[in-house]
């Protein structure tokens, strides 16, 4: 979720791990999944995590509402119209 996702702890190689697991009831290889924790135990992983943590912190607080909530539990989409999307033909006069 948006609550829980993190860029170093709880990434898209853990969610791709859980997918796997679910799928096939094997794992990704841990050198996938540890990756994040070895690259900030290096020096140069120690001086960028501060970047890291100060953008992902923006990022959460820059989109307000999202994901988006309704009180009938439907989506609604703040998308301008498709222009390409296909419109019911109309007869000829």
């Amino acid at each position: 979720t948006t609550e829980t996702y993190d860029l170093i702890t709880n990434n898209c190689n853990n969610f791709s791990d859980e997918l796997v697991q679910f799928l096939v009831g094997k794992s990704v290889p841990s050198e996938i999944t540890s990756l994040p924790e070895r690259v900030f135990s290096s020096p140069m992983g120690q001086m960028l995590r501060p970047m890291i943590e100060q953008t992902q912190s923006q990022m959460r607080g820059a989109i307000p509402g999202f994901p988006p909530q309704s009180s009938s539990g439907n989506q609604t989409s703040n998308r301008a119209p498709n222009p390409w999307a296909s419109q019911p033909s109309q007869p000829s006069p």
